[in-house]
């Protein structure tokens, strides 16, 4: 299409004013086609990221929630599912010790009917352990007594090589790499770690579309230390991105991020929050204004944040 309209271009003899700026809208277009067919061939969407919590505060019950999320085609494993469950629970909580509703044996079950009928795989045991705090109305406690729910498998945790406080994973443009290698590269003799990288693109500080998180996949664009397989493609749909967050009390595993849409400042540009993770950027420890969730959880201007990747394929 472009190469015919420079062709028709070219034949105009005496162009005018508005012709130069035809050419000149013609040509951005085209650059700017040219680089979104070069981006697509190099980085993939992470399809599990930036979830619209709206799409769960409306349930009014537990219900509701589990009709949204069996239908969804955001659903589409068991840790999205059970992070919306955990995260509209957390939300809906009366207080620490009191959950706005109990979870039953009949939930538990159609949880299970649901992870086998879709062939999902079980959430792995590192991933829920820690969360089994009374709000959460005996989610986790239910689901770690059932055996179809829950692995022991360690391996598919994968935390990143750094961490990083609030300013450094939100603001900057940057990489987070993971050292990954699946069992039937056995022969590798490339130079550095097999792995891969996520590229962050950094967030304005305002509630809109600027933050980004994309798999890296042209090979080409890895640094030395890092290198990519083309066998490792399938990353893109069986990858769950989760925070560790570590402060001086200890490290907060696992905490989830799914349905909380994308990182960004409150108007007092003192935090950084994601959902319901409030990350301080100054030694004040104040409420922050403007958030959009019911409660929240604070972490000082110290607190370091891991990446992990739980992988969902087979290794």
């Amino acid at each position: 299409m472009y190469q015919r309209l420079f062709k028709t271009l070219e034949e105009i003899e005496n162009p005018s004013t508005e012709d130069f700026r035809l050419i000149m809208r013609a040509m951005q277009q085209y650059n700017k086609a040219l680089k979104e067919m070069k981006d697509s061939m190099s980085y993939a969407a992470l399809p599990n990221l930036f979830h619209d919590w709206q799409e769960l505060e409306d349930k009014e019950d537990l219900d509701a929630l589990t009709n949204f999320l069996s239908e969804s085609p955001l659903v589409n494993n068991s840790y999205v599912f059970y992070d919306a469950v955990y995260s509209w629970l957390f939300d809906k909580m009366i207080d620490n010790t009191t959950p706005f509703v109990s979870i039953s044996e009949t939930f538990i079950e159609e949880f299970s009917d649901l992870m086998t009928n879709s062939g999902w795989k079980p959430l792995a045991l590192k991933y829920i352990e820690i969360k089994t705090t009374l709000s959460l109305g005996g989610l986790t406690d239910k689901i770690l007594t059932n055996s179809n729910l829950v692995t022991n498998n360690y391996l598919n945790r994968i935390p990143s090589t750094s961490e990083y406080t609030s300013e450094e994973l939100f603001a900057r443009n940057h990489d987070i790499k993971f050292k990954f290698k699946q069992e039937f590269i056995t022969n590798c003799r490339k130079e550095g770690d097999c792995g891969f990288i996520l590229r962050v693109t950094a967030a304005t500080g305002k509630q809109d579309d600027s933050f980004n998180i994309q798999l890296v996949i042209d090979p080409s664009l890895y640094p030395d230390d890092i290198h990519f397989h083309r066998e490792s493609l399938m990353l893109v749909d069986n990858i769950h991105l989760t925070l560790d967050i570590t402060v001086h009390k200890g490290t907060y595993s696992a905490c989830s991020v799914t349905w909380y849409g994308k990182p960004c400042r409150d108007h007092t540009n003192k935090y950084w929050y994601w959902g319901v993770h409030h990350f301080c950027n100054d030694s004040e420890g104040s409420q922050a204004s403007g958030l959009t969730t019911k409660w929240m959880t604070m972490y000082g201007s110290t607190a370091k944040i891991r990446p992990v990747v739980y992988y969902l394929g087979t290794l």
